[in-house]
């Protein structure tokens, strides 16, 4: 018995926690011990996103949203995939649940279109570089408006 007592607690004292290991433990002990502290920054860290939405526009939004995205993809691209991939399964699923709404108030409540406003962005980046290369090389732009 004494030998088992002397393993686990040398074990237990040469136990070394990882960064990961401590900022779990810390916000579990967070979550058990200060539920109502959790609780309101939560509520206001959704109140801030939905001012900042308010007073930038949807468009806007879309626009600082993607520009952090493709930032995000260019350090960690893996990490960006899944990413995505689940930001794409939550606005389905936001999707599926609006759509138990009258239809006047789903439309309010749904996410812009970020792939349609990321092709159109894109499109318009591509006419605009190719007038700016026809206007360099010295050709006539004005037959390709």
């Amino acid at each position: 018995m004494h030998r088992l007592v002397s393993v686990a607690v040398s074990a237990i004292g040469s136990y070394r926690p990882d960064r990961k290991a401590i900022l779990i433990t810390g916000l579990v002990l967070l979550v058990l011990l200060q539920p109502g502290f959790v609780l309101s920054i939560l509520l206001i860290s959704l109140l801030v996103g939905a001012v900042a939405f308010w007073c930038l526009g949807p468009e806007r939004s879309v626009a600082v949203f993607s520009r952090l995205s493709d930032r995000f993809a260019r350090l960690n691209p893996r990490e960006a995939r899944r990413w995505r991939a689940r930001v794409w399964i939550a606005m389905r699923k936001w999707a599926r649940l609006t759509g138990y709404l009258p239809p006047a108030l789903a439309q309010h409540l749904q996410f812009p279109d970020f792939r349609a406003t990321a092709e159109a962005e894109a499109r318009h980046t591509a006419i605009v570089s190719d007038r700016l290369n026809r206007l360099s090389s010295g050709a006539d732009i004005r037959g390709g408006l």
